[in-house]
């Protein structure tokens, strides 16, 4: 019998229990820095995010997901930036305390957020004249792993 995964339990504890109700699309800007002059290129893409530990009314969290796409030549020169911010606003489904509510919020920031951070670079993109560019899928327990050794890093310091 396989073992469950906990932090796959705990995910979709979090997904179950807190849903998003609205996503704003705070910020887009591009930066064409230089032509790009072949059919390859890269993408270097960095993920932030923001989660104030400030309730924006019963039960409600918002938050934010800031992306910076860097479009590369063969070369590995950036030829454009670009910098797309989406907010997502939270509502806990049950009754739970102020700092589990923060945790299953900050679980579901990036996966619930990022589908629309890809919509939002596609679009910017084209509307700048670049070729389509489509964010790569991301494995979200992953990424939530990643996450738990960064906050255990930075609680060292």
């Amino acid at each position: 019998m396989k073992k469950e995964n906990p932090l796959k339990k705990e995910y979709v504890l979090a997904r179950d229990t807190v849903q998003l109700q609205a996503v704003d699309t705070v910020s887009l800007s591009a930066t064409k820095i230089k032509p790009i002059t072949s059919q390859h290129r890269e993408i270097a893409l960095a993920l932030h995010k923001e989660l104030p530990k400030v309730k924006q009314g019963s039960n409600v969290l918002r938050g934010v997901v800031r992306a910076e796409v860097r479009v590369l030549d063969e070369s590995k020169n950036c030829c454009a930036i670009l910098n797309v911010v989406q907010m997502g606003i939270f509502k806990a489904m049950e009754e739970i305390d102020d700092d589990e509510f923060y945790h299953r919020v900050d679980l579901q920031l990036v996966p619930q957020l990022i589908s629309y951070v890809r919509s939002s670079v596609s679009i910017l993109a084209a509307e700048t004249g670049l070729a389509p560019l489509m964010l790569p899928t991301m494995d979200i327990l992953k990424s939530i792993r990643n996450n738990k050794k960064a906050d255990c890093k930075d609680g060292e310091k």
